[in-house]
């Protein structure tokens, strides 16, 4: 009764009340779904989701067999594999169903979803219809296709069935290179495979091939799969090759008289088609002489023919002409054809047969002519072969067979002696060359010695001669040069003398005739262009310079002389005859000074300004005025007047000397109308003959002035300065006052001791460091002490102040040490214990604090005893095996040595200076160490060798001759004591080791003479070995050989014969010539040493080591030589080595032919001593006083005598003389000349010679007296035209010239008494001279200065003391000489600009750049200045030359702009005697006036092309840039500044993925690059091309030349942040990244090893909450060592700061608190105890839960059944309207099967007649 009613109130609630159906929502209903085939199975892979408008619950079902659904959760799981090429789509049926509401039941609402299988790479390719062959004719033509049956199909899609196919290298050798193999596409996931040829096939080189073929498809990344097959490829012969010989070459040595049938060797041969060969015919042919035939033996069944060569009976002659000219080969061919089966010739081969036909000596030698004739000029030299004498002498045999020897066989008497044979023994086919032994018989002037006959015979060792006649015919040749008669001629020529006026003449002679006589004359040398000479008179004249106006209405040429530009020119006259032998001497023309030049005073005006009452100027005023005349014409002296003066009053006085202004009483106002003095000066030079003069004003203001000097503040100022101070620093600051002006007017400068190292502003007195400063302690020294001067600004004058700034210089550390040595050698036994010293090293450092530390750094180079290189030290640390003392150097053992585990040990040691101020001062050095292996049993040399140094130093002789043992080794077995037997050179390299060999006894053995002039020294080395082969015990020894140098060389001389010409009284010890000789020997062996010997040794003597020969003093100090009595000395010099003497001296001679040149060396003699006569004073004129009479010992000219009188002067005009017959006659009246004593008169007889020779006697002539004091004074001397000379400068009281004159009256009378002096004309001889009155000796009273007056004439003045006075005057000329009293300078200021050159780089060497002039006030050699560069020339590319007192600059080295643009150097000049100047070196100072400066601008052509600073970068990018992010910047410069801008472009990009091994080449947008600026961005993101690197080529140009561009290689990686790491910065990214640059820097510097940082982004630090701090920074970096990248471990441990303090102090001056991973890996989750006990709590309670469902399900499964029982309808309509009714059947894949379910009283649901397919599984699903 209850049922019922809860059943009709629940049908009505449901009734009553609608149950809406749930709906799917957005995205939980499979729309779109796709799925992955390789998706495991029970993986979750999505989610449906519905809501009901009731909000009850619903459930989930799913249909599919693959497929289910979590009812409560809607979860859709895949419960089977999938495969896509099985299955491509899943369609299925979702369901969702809601619960029953009062009696409504559930709806349920189904809907159709196709899911798409995408694939998956799963399936490889697949090779169809294997296996695979085929065959293919080797005849095939190359590009054929030849199989086409391989098919390969892969089931998957998309690139992953797109097949490449290719060959592997497992494939059979060549195949790979023989086939190409393609993939040809037929549909998708098909290919045809293709094999086409690619080479030409050859049976016979491979008749088959297996190509190893794999197919593999496209797939992405590591998904990729591959498939293999073999193809099998036979090649079908073909008769396609030559016949084969299997022995050849073939070569015999046949000697000429072998007998018939012999036979000479085996031929085989076959077919070259193996496969079908065929029969051979095989023949000779070329055997032309029938010396050979051929035997055949057989063919083997292998297709080998063998035919024998054997002789026949023609004889083998070597001396058949063919063989002849073979040199005693005969050749010939062996020919091969093929037989075809038909008998027809086919293919056929050659291969060449050498004999060697050896000799037999039956022949004898044959001259190539019977007779020849040969000229020879007369003038040939000893030993010179006759030239054009083409003979030969020719023996057919061979070897010894072929010897003979040569000589010569006189036919003409004059022939022998003359003439010698070479070679005298000959083999074979020699040229015969005669030379002349004795030149000296060849005369074509001397009928005897003008031709010669003679036979040249050859003779062979049995006596058999042959000959041949040869006749020599001497001819003429021009054997004489010209002469000329002195050996130097001078002339003069006015400075005004027109062109074409002559100046001299000179003419050579030269004795030969015809056109060798004739003679062109010519002048060469500085200054020869203003000279002209007539080629064939030899007139010399003045060239013009060109057209001027004359003074007449017309031009006329100009004369190119000036005295005062160029005083003389020396010149070389030379005369060529017309043989073209030229002869030279010296020619002086000497300018004559014409006075054309007017002084000129060095100032428009001169103006001053004194006080009223002045009686002096301060500073004097001196007038200055120069003439440019020369000596004659004053040498510049000016005189100085006042011409004119505005006043009466004497007030001024000028020095006429020095032109010195000075006053004679106070100025005064009152003097003129204005209160000035107007002065007219006048300088008035010494010219003739008219003196010219120049006037200029000379004004003096009287007034009123004042100024005063300024004053430093300070008197001396002192400072320290820094040596490295920067240039433009401040030192100090200078101040001075001035008591009368203005202190802003001051102004500074330093005067001197700057070294041009310090500048001082003018205005402010600030010292500053020049720019170009060098402030090194040890260039400059360390103390300046430099004078500063302040200078005001007040007048008249300005006033200077003086200070005195020292400044001293503190050194700094700033220069690295310096190893002594580059490189180290030691050898070390491998036993040696620890700590034993190997080597001490040094270093060395200029700076005074260095404190330097040794140490030992990588790299370290091991290699063993193979000469590998050792890479690992985990066998044996070599690098621990040596230490090194850091404070002494010493290197020690540090670890046991080891010959077998390293052989040698190159170490790189490190010296650094502890106290370096400026930058890490270090050097290196290398050190190898050779490590000697010990073996206490291994064989022993002798002593000095020992294990550790197994080196021996032996001595040998030289020219010892080959095969003489020069020495035995003598090493001993120390087991057994025995010595070694067996001996073994090593290997060497060097060439010269191949001289020596070394027997297995140890003999060691030259294989040619050795000549210690070629070869001083010899190494190799040997093993000596012992023991078994078992157990071999080997040392080794490096062997020296120092050769000995014996005297094997004679001197040999210079010149086959020397000649001189000398005159015959030059003085004792005059170099006649000098001769030399050469010995090429050593030591004692080639000093050399001379000696004359035989005729001449008394009249010459040599220099024993020198070889001058010199004339030998005689008696008195006087030479031997006359020519009267021997004109030609033919001098034989010995040269002799070893000075000491022995029986090893070689010596050799040379003959010096000296000719003496006759002098007029013999003066007449009188027949009298002296001689007298008496005259009355009043005899007539023409009265006879006396003849003279003289002869003269003399020849020709020299011997013809003229008389006349000694002294002039003596006679007064009152005698002459015949000159011809010596009679002396009155000429004068003699009144007045009486006196008791007689006249002596000094009559001279000269003769006609040059030097002009004289004899003088003394006629005593008495005259009566008839008057008292009639004998006037004469003078003796000086006689007229004398020149005295004194140097200037000579001290007061030099004599200068001794006056002597002679009164004709008594002596002891006051008539005869004299006194000299000189007359009161007012001029400054008195000033500068005294003659001492009663002596007449003439000194000087005040030093002379040439440079102001070199020449002065003196009047003498003589007169008695008698009444009346006579007197008599006389001129003497003093000359001045020079001496070198003033040191050349240049003409410049102090503060001069330098002097400017310019100069294109790249010139030739050699090139002029420029010239510097100096000036020398002296004169003749003492004013010849030399030149040298004393700095700016450290690369010595410049040099300087003296050229005409000029210093020429000439380009020494390369010049390159690109180096340096310019170069400023120091030029001194010195006098050339100071030669030391030359090495010199200094910094310019301007105060001396001996330098100046020179800069020298490099001008720039376009010779470079632009280049990167760096060829390879490595660069980052990450995969997550943004577009256009800047990556780094490429920097080319071109050194050229004239060079046009640079331009970058990227040439090549490829992507390399080594994972993978791939490398392409992608497009070159990949990166951007700016063209102008060089910067490197990104242009994409490269998620694609991660773990690659990109390898981008960019190329810098900046002409369309492309040969003119570099080219820069950038490696960027592709980076994930997971492969970087990342430094911490204690600062914010603004400071960070202005220091990026310096912190890669300083970190890769902190590491030993070549490490690169890369560093790539500067932000703020993200801690790991994910929060910012805006404090900190971090920056991902990276780390390679040589372009590799280092795992992210390696670089943790890299920047593991405890072993490395100098990277923490790097990484705390850039403030790095730590070194993380760029991107944090999470690591895997751990569970602890808690969470697992909540775990199993939760377990149970979803256990509890299952089992509370299971029990409710089952409550609801009764509930259900009673609810069918109660017939109960449910209604599906919703679901007919929501599945389409496109739906096709059976669209769901399965195996539908219709359910069949019953329910009460057996009826179907109507749900299930709407057609929805449902299949099995999903009907499980359904509630029931």
């Amino acid at each position: 009764m209850i049922r019922s009613v809860i059943f009709l109130l629940l049908n009505y609630v449901l009734h009553c009340t609608a149950n809406q159906s749930p709906k799917f929502l957005p995205g939980g209903d499979l729309q779109g779904f796709s799925i992955f085939e390789n998706t495991p199975v029970g993986t979750k892979i999505y989610t449906l989701k519905a809501s009901d408008p009731e909000g009850s619950k619903v459930s989930y079902f799913i249909s599919g067999d693959f497929l289910s659904v979590d009812s409560e959760t809607g979860e859709v799981t895949l419960t089977d594999s999938l495969d896509r090429e099985e299955f491509p789509n899943l369609d299925v049926v979702i369901t969702i169903q809601d619960e029953s509401i009062r009696e409504e039941p559930e709806n349920l609402v189904a809907i159709r979803r196709t899911i798409r299988v995408l694939d998956r790479n799963d399936n490889p390719p697949e090779f169809k219809g294997k296996p695979y062959t085929f065959s293919v004719s080797e005849t095939q033509t190359v590009g054929e296709t030849l199989y086409t049956g391989v098919t390969i199909v892969d089931g998957d899609t998309g690139r992953n069935s797109e097949i490449d196919i290719r060959c592997t290298e497992q494939s059979s050798t060549d195949a790979c290179e023989t086939f190409d193999i393609f993939a040809e596409k037929l549909e998708d996931g098909k290919y045809l495979g293709l094999v086409i040829l690619k080479k030409r096939l050859d049976y016979e080189t491979v008749s088959s091939y297996s190509i190893d073929i794999e197919a593999s498809d496209r797939a992405e990344g590591e998904d990729r799969l591959a498939a293999r097959a073999t193809i099998i490829v036979q090649v079908e012969d073909i008769q396609d090759q030559d016949p084969v010989f299997l022995n050849s070459p073939y070569s015999a040595t046949v000697p000429e008289d072998t007998v018939q049938d012999s036979e000479i060797f085996k031929i085989l041969v076959r077919d070259g088609d193996t496969g079908k060969p065929r029969n051979l015919d095989v023949s000779i042919e070329g055997d032309f002489l029938g010396y050979f035939k051929l035997v055949d033996e057989g063919t083997s069944n292998k297709g080998v023919k063998t035919i024998s060569l054997q002789t026949t009976e023609q004889k083998i002659d070597r001396e058949h002409e063919k063989i002849l000219e073979e040199g005693g080969l005969y050749t010939f061919q062996i020919l091969a054809r093929e037989i075809t089966e038909s008998g027809e010739v086919g293919a056929e081969t050659s291969t060449g047969v050498t004999v060697v036909v050896t000799d037999v000596d039956d022949e004898v030698p044959i001259f190539s002519r019977q007779e020849i004739a040969v000229p020879v000029p007369e003038d040939v030299g000893a030993d010179t072969p006759l030239p054009g004498l083409t003979l030969e002498v020719t023996d057919r045999d061979v070897s010894k067979n072929a010897e003979f020897t040569l000589s010569l066989e006189p036919i003409s008497l004059n022939s022998d002696g003359v003439f010698y044979v070479y070679p005298e023994t000959a083999i074979g086919k020699t040229p015969v060359i005669i030379r002349v032994k004795d030149p000296g018989r060849l005369d074509h002037e001397n009928l005897d010695a003008k031709e010669f006959q003679f036979f040249v015979v050859a003779e062979t060792p049995t006596g058999q001669q042959v000959k041949s006649k040869v006749t020599v015919i001497v001819t003429d040749s021009n054997d004489n040069i010209p002469s000329f008669s002195e050996d130097s001629y001078e002339f003069s020529v006015a400075e005004d003398a027109p062109p074409d006026t002559a100046v001299g003449q000179i003419q050579a002679v030269d004795p030969d005739s015809g056109s060798y006589g004739e003679i062109v004359y010519a002048i060469r040398g500085f200054g020869s262009e203003k000279f002209a000479v007539n080629p064939t008179s030899g007139v010399i004249s003045v060239a013009s310079c060109g057209i001027r106006p004359s003074r007449g209405r017309g031009r006329s040429a100009e004369s190119c002389l000036d005295y005062e530009t160029q005083k003389s020119f020396s010149l070389t006259y030379t005369a060529t005859d017309g043989g073209g032998q030229i002869t030279t001497t010296s020619l002086i023309v000497n300018v004559e000074d014409v006075n054309d030049n007017h002084p000129v005073f060095d100032q428009e005006e001169y103006r001053r300004v004194v006080r009223i009452g002045d009686s002096k100027f301060e500073p004097p005023l001196v007038v200055k005025a120069t003439d440019k005349d020369g000596p004659l014409q004053g040498d510049g002296l000016v005189f100085y007047t006042i011409k004119s003066i505005n006043t009466d009053a004497v007030v001024f006085e000028l020095n006429p000397m020095s032109g010195e202004l000075s006053m004679i009483r106070p100025v005064s106002v009152e003097d003129t109308e204005n209160g000035r003095y107007d002065l007219v000066v006048r300088a008035t030079d010494h010219g003739k003959p008219e003196p010219l003069h120049a006037d200029v004003n000379v004004f003096v203001n009287v007034g009123s002035m004042r100024n005063q000097r300024p004053e430093f503040k300070v008197q001396d100022y002192e400072v320290r300065l820094k040596e490295d101070a920067e240039p433009g620093d401040t030192i100090l600051t200078v101040a001075a006052e001035d008591p009368d002006g203005s202190d802003a007017d001051i102004r500074y400068s330093i005067y001197e001791g700057s070294k041009d190292n310090f500048i001082i502003n003018p205005q402010t007195g600030v010292i500053r460091v020049a720019n170009d400063a060098v402030l090194d302690i040890d260039q400059n020294g360390e103390m300046y002490k430099m004078e500063v001067h302040a200078t005001d600004s007040g007048e008249p004058h300005q006033q200077i102040g003086k200070t005195v700034v020292s400044i001293i210089l503190e050194d700094v550390n700033n220069k690295p040490p310096k190893f002594t040595k580059s490189s180290y050698t030691e050898y070390v036994l491998e036993n040696e214990p620890k700590g034993f010293e190997v080597v001490t090293v040094m270093a060395q450092d200029p700076d005074r604090n260095a404190d330097l530390e040794y140490d030992i750094v990588e790299p370290i180079i091991a290699r063993d005893k193979s000469g590998s290189e050792l890479d690992n030290v985990a066998a044996y640390d070599f690098k621990s095996a040596f230490n090194i003392d850091p404070r002494d150097g010493r290197v020690f053992i540090n670890e046991q040595l080891s010959y077998n585990l390293a052989a040698v040990i190159i170490l790189t040691l490190q010296v650094r200076d502890k106290n370096a101020e400026v930058g890490n001062q270090t050097d290196t050095a290398e050190a190898t160490f050779y490590i000697q292996a010990f073996n206490a049993d291994s064989p022993v040399f002798p002593a000095p060798w020992t294990p550790s140094d197994p080196t021996i130093q032996i001595d040998v002789e030289e020219e010892l001759p080959p095969g003489t043992p020069l020495f035995n080794f003598t090493a001993k077995d120390p087991l057994t004591g025995q010595l070694i037997t067996n001996y073994q050179k090593l290997p060497s390299q060097s060439p010269e080791s191949e001289l020596i060999q070394v027997s297995q006894s140890g003999a060691v053995i030259s294989n040619q003479r050795l000549d210690y002039e070629q070869l001083k020294t010899l190494k190799f080395s040997v093993a000596a070995l012992t023991g078994t082969p078992e157990d071999l015990r080997r040392s080794e020894a490096h062997v020296t050989l120092n050769l000995k140098d014996v005297n094997d060389n004679a001197p040999v001389f210079d010149e086959p014969v020397y000649r001189a010409r000398i005159k015959e009284d030059v003085l004792p010890l005059t170099l006649v010539t000098t001769v030399h000789a050469t010995d090429v020997d050593t030591g004692r062996f080639g000093e050399v040493t001379y000696a004359i010997e035989g005729e001449g040794n008394q009249q010459f003597m040599v220099h024993p080591t020198e070889g001058h020969i010199q004339v030998k003093p005689g008696l008195r100090g006087r030479s031997n030589l006359d020519r009267e009595t021997k004109s030609l000395y033919t001098l034989r010099v010995i040269a002799r080595d070893m000075p000491d003497g022995g029986p090893e001296q070689k010596s050799n001679s040379v003959l010096v032919e000296v000719e003496l040149l006759d002098v007029n060396d013999s003066p007449p003699q009188f027949s009298q001593t002296r001689y007298t006569a008496v005259v009355p004073e009043n005899s007539p004129t023409q009265t006879l006083v006396v003849q003279v009479s003289a002869t003269d010992p003399d020849e020709g000219e020299n011997n013809r005598v003229t008389y006349d009188f000694a002294n002039p002067s003596q006679i007064q005009g009152l005698y002459t003389i015949d000159k011809a017959s010596g009679r002396v006659y009155t000429q004068g009246s003699l009144t007045g000349k009486g006196r008791t004593e007689p006249y002596i008169i000094s009559i001279r007889a000269l003769d006609s010679g040059t030097p002009q020779q004289f004899k003088d006697t003394d006629l005593y002539v008495t005259i009566g007296d008839v008057s008292r004091n009639d004998g006037v004074p004469e003078f003796i001397t000086p006689e007229v035209g004398d020149v005295a000379y004194v140097l200037e400068e000579a001290s007061v009281g030099t004599f200068v010239y001794q006056c002597e004159a002679f009164d004709p009256d008594d002596p002891n009378t006051a008539n005869g008494k004299l006194v000299y002096s000189f007359p009161e004309d007012g001029s400054i001889v008195h000033q500068l001279f005294r003659v001492n009155p009663n002596t007449g000796e003439i000194t000087t009273l005040a030093p002379l200065d040439r440079e102001t007056r070199s020449e002065y004439s003196l009047i003498i003045e003589v007169r008695d003391l008698g009444t009346p006075v006579q007197q008599a005057t006389r001129t003497l000329q003093v000359v001045v000489t020079d001496i070198d009293d003033h040191p050349p300078t240049f003409n410049r200021q102090r503060n001069s600009v330098p002097l400017a050159m310019e100069v294109m780089e790249e010139m030739e060497i050699g090139t002029k750049i420029g010239m510097v002039s100096a000036i020398d006030k002296d004169e003749g050699k003492n004013a010849e200045i030399g030149y040298a560069i004393i700095d700016g020339n450290k690369e010595d590319i410049f040099e300087i030359r003296e050229q005409d007192n000029v210093g020429v600059l000439y380009l020494k080295q390369r010049l390159d702009r690109e180096v340096s643009g310019l170069y400023t150097l120091t030029v001194r000049c010195f006098e050339p005697g100071n030669r030391a100047i030359k090495s010199q070196r200094k910094k310019y100072d301007k105060t001396k006036l001996d330098e100046i400066l020179v800069k020298i601008h490099v001008l720039d052509k376009d010779d470079n092309n632009p280049e990167f600073d760096q060829k390879n970068v490595t660069l980052g990018v990450r995969v997550n840039s943004p577009l256009y992010t800047e990556l780094s910047k490429v920097r080319a410069v071109d050194p050229d500044p004239d060079s046009s801008p640079v331009t970058y472009t990227i040439e090549n990009t490829t992507f390399h993925r080594p994972r993978d091994d791939i490398a392409q080449t992608v497009m070159n947008g990949m990166f951007l690059v700016d063209p102008h600026t060089g910067v490197l961005q990104t242009n994409r993101t490269y998620q694609k091309y991660s773990d690659g690197y990109f390898d981008v080529t960019v190329k810098a140009s900046n002409t369309p030349d492309p040969s003119k561009s570099d080219y820069v290689n950038l490696r960027i990686f592709v980076l994930q942040d997971t492969d970087l790491m990342k430094f911490v910065f204690d600062e914010d990214p603004v400071k960070v990244s202005k220091h990026i640059a310096d912190i890669k820097q300083d970190l890769e510097a902190a590491f030993a090893l070549p490490l690169s940082i890369n560093i790539y982004d500067t932000e703020f630090y993200s801690q790991y909450d994910g929060s910012l701090d805006f404090g900190r920074t971090s920056s991902c970096f990276q780390v390679l060592k040589e372009d590799n990248v280092i795992d992210l471990n390696s670089v943790q441990t890299l920047f593991d700061t405890e072993n490395n303090p100098g990277l923490k102090e790097k990484l705390d001056k850039y403030r790095v608190i730590s070194v993380e991973r760029c991107a944090t890996l999470r690591s895997n989750y751990k569970i602890n105890w808690v969470q697992i006990c909540i775990l199993i709590i939760a377990i149970l309670i979803g256990f509890v839960a299952f089992i509370a469902l299971i029990v409710l399900c089952c409550l609801y499964s009764r509930y259900k059944k009673r609810i069918r029982r109660n017939n109960v309808r449910i209604v599906e309509a919703p679901v007919r309207a929501l599945i389409p009714a496109s739906l096709p059947p059976g669209s769901v894949i399965g195996h539908p099967v219709s359910p069949s379910i019953s329910g009460s009283n057996g009826r179907i649901y109507e749900w299930q007649e709407t057609a929805l397919p449902i299949d099995t599984a999903s009907y499980k699903s359904i509630p029931r």
